[in-house]
């Protein structure tokens, strides 16, 4: 096995949006698109209030030759109540998970428009642990991500979410570009926390705004692609295009996913 390439599916969202179309609305069309390109799987985000959709979102993957590999989700975990009540809904739907053959869970704890203070990354932690063990029971790994608000202060509460935790239990989805846009060494990072990372998602920015496709740009990902394969990496690596501000849009989203694996598969030949 190699690695399992895919896309996110953030940045299809913004261009159906972008049309006053719902995403959803276009989950065949769109995946029709993505096998049709020759990726393998797509990673969508945990609607946890109805985790019987997982088992519907995993057949509509099949029914496209897709493979159900991850789901993305928030949650908060910074208070004691919040934090219980995250748990409980996650483990619900990494149940629905399991049986439809997931095997990651990437999630990223609420910001809160400020910094954590040290109590909250405790009880943080702790329900990361927590979670951790509850998803590891049902053969399910725990990704943690990360966007700019775990980077500040040299990237406080993300180190902290990862070093008061057990290796075994709390894994990382090592989302490059934001730990890159936060101020940090994605390659430092890589190093410190590659035996954590059990899943990817890779953007590229030019001149410090995102590119219109994965491809070569401020970030060099080949020492990362290398070292995965070397390595025998065989989760999720997964394309996460995303427009803002200067981003071109020169071409469809279509084709610029095209793009994006070609110039993926390039880095790991």
């Amino acid at each position: 096995m190699g690695l399992l390439l895919g896309t996110q599916l953030y940045g299809w969202g913004q261009v159906y949006n972008a049309r006053g179309q719902e995403l959803a609305d276009h989950y065949e069309e769109v995946l029709g698109s993505i096998a049709g390109m020759g990726m393998e799987t797509v990673e969508a985000s945990l609607d946890r209030s109805a985790p019987e959709k997982v088992g519907e979102w995993a057949q509509m993957l099949r029914n496209h030759g897709l493979r159900p590999a991850s789901m993305y989700s928030g949650g908060a975990l910074h208070g004691a109540e919040p934090a219980a009540a995250t748990i409980r809904e996650v483990v619900a739907a990494g149940k629905a998970m399991a049986e439809a053959g997931f095997f990651v869970l990437n999630l990223n704890p609420d910001p809160i428009g400020r910094e954590k203070t040290d109590e909250e990354l405790e009880i943080q932690a702790e329900a990361l642990e927590r979670l951790g063990r509850e998803l590891k029971g049902l053969g399910i790994a725990l990704g943690l991500h990360n966007h700019t608000p775990e980077m500040v202060s040299e990237g406080r509460e993300f180190h902290h979410n990862l070093r008061a935790t057990d290796p075994g239990t709390v894994g990382l989805c090592l989302d490059v570009h934001w730990c890159y846009r936060g101020g940090a060494d994605p390659y430092m990072i890589y190093e410190e926390y590659k035996d954590r990372i059990v899943s990817l998602h890779v953007r590229q920015s030019i001149n410090g705004v995102w590119a219109e496709d994965f491809c070569e740009g401020d970030l060099d990902y080949r020492p990362l692609m290398r070292s995965l394969v070397e390595r025998n990496f065989a989760g999720p690596v997964l394309i996460e295009l995303a427009l803002e501000e200067g981003t071109p849009q020169t071409r469809d989203v279509v084709e610029n996913h095209r793009r994006s694996l070609e110039y993926l598969r390039s880095l790991i030949a």
